[in-house]
């Protein structure tokens, strides 16, 4: 039984509503977002453990509106494992995405049950529909979708609302929560630059506001300090210090950032992968 449930940040503007869905520290801090417009609504990734997965999907069917689709932004655990609550209804992702679920979701499932037990859904839901990058209309909310390669993870979809300056970047930017680094991509490269790039490349187009993948809503200054961080964990990994230097000095630097398993995760990537 899960001790705590998540929390709610609602922002309204202009006829849109966002709601940000924020699950506790034991699920890692996830935000999953809801585009409210006057007629409908659309779901930005569905969380992971199934109690939080199951109290965002009351807190949708509260808003009486059609669910017009539910967006997966990739295949991290923590960002689709929830949609077992929402399979029911269409659900959108890259088509790499959508593949890499397809592949490797059971065994995602299988080694989270493993720790953390019947939270976590007893089966994947793949996606339904490919998603393509470019502009959608739905209900008058203008959202622009595009393929980020290299950052987090090898690829990832990144949306942006143009009209409000709102970036939905999910885990291209945590908020005072430690980033997990140590993915590669199909060169077996470490992301590292791939990430700080696109964050500078982001830096430049003047958002308002930044819905992070862990997190609160945050503004622009954000990139700075997501850059400065990935630039420290680089610094560190590459002068080959070991895995317990390397998450004690990276807490000891940012002793305010929260969820330290995800340091654990970060060190299983860079100093234990095996696969």
């Amino acid at each position: 039984m899960m001790k705590n449930m998540g929390q709610f940040n609602v922002m309204r503007q202009d006829g849109l509503s966002i709601h940000t869905y924020q699950c506790p520290e034991d699920s890692e801090m996830v935000n999953a977002h809801i585009l409210e417009t006057p007629n409908k609504v659309i779901l930005i990734d569905t969380q992971q453990f199934l109690p939080y997965a199951q109290e965002l999907r009351l807190y949708v069917n509260h808003l009486n509106k059609p669910i017009d689709r539910v967006i997966i932004t990739h295949s991290h655990p923590d960002h689709w494992m929830g949609a077992v609550c929402f399979e029911d209804l269409p659900i959108y992702a890259l088509e790499e995405t959508r593949d890499e679920i397809a592949a490797i979701g059971d065994y995602l499932l299988e080694f989270k049950r493993k720790i953390s037990g019947d939270v976590v859904p007893d089966h994947k839901v793949i996606p339904t529909h490919t998603l393509n990058e470019g502009d959608l209309n739905i209900d008058g909310l203008y959202l622009r979708f595009s393929k980020v390669l290299d950052t987090e993870m090898a690829f990832m979809l990144c949306i942006e609302l143009p009209d409000q300056k709102i970036l939905l970047a999910q885990d291209l930017v945590y908020n005072h929560v430690y980033p997990c680094v140590g993915e590669k991509n199909a060169a077996g490269l470490y992301l590292f630059d791939g990430w700080i790039n696109q964050l500078q490349l982001l830096k430049k187009k003047n958002y308002s506001l930044i819905l992070p993948g862990h997190g609160e809503p945050c503004g622009p200054n954000i990139f700075d300090e997501m850059i400065g961080y990935i630039q420290t964990a680089k610094s560190l990994f590459e002068s080959d210090v070991d895995d317990k230097t390397f998450k004690q000095t990276l807490m000891e630097k940012y002793p305010d950032y929260r969820v330290e398993e995800l340091l654990d995760i970060s060190n299983l990537y860079l100093y234990h992968r095996d696969w």
